[in-house]
């Protein structure tokens, strides 16, 4: 994506030149700007791992597996006091986000794992 973002405005740029039309310089600032732009990424095991457990699977007419279950997630201190997170408020705007996201995995018998990437909001 930021590949050809940042192409498209070296191609509009290279277009207003050479149809002489007016470049400003906000679109040189347009292009600096992307090409700083990097995504970070923080993978920190901070939840103590949930014991075993067997889920009741229930077939439904479409032959799909379902369950339902709860699971209880409790912070784990020792780890977060390894990382010292910041974590400050995420927020979204056209040209830059921050947003964060808890994978959880799970191990299946006679399978691999499985995961799931669970969105969450801090206000």
């Amino acid at each position: 994506m930021r590949k050809k973002t940042v192409s498209k405005l070296f191609e509009i740029k290279d277009l207003s030149i050479a149809n002489k039309l007016p470049y400003t310089n906000s679109l040189n600032d347009d292009i600096s700007s992307f090409l700083k732009l990097f995504m970070a990424k923080c993978n920190a095991e901070i939840f103590c791992k949930v014991p075993k457990r067997t889920i009741d699977w229930k077939v439904d007419e479409n032959g799909d597996y379902n369950s339902s279950f709860e699971l209880d997630l409790t912070f784990d201190s020792d780890a977060i006091s390894r990382i010292k997170p910041t974590i400050i408020p995420g927020f979204q705007s056209c040209l830059i986000g921050r947003y964060y996201s808890v994978k959880l995995s799970f191990e299946l018998e006679r399978s691999k794992a499985a995961y799931i990437t669970l969105p969450i909001s801090v206000i």
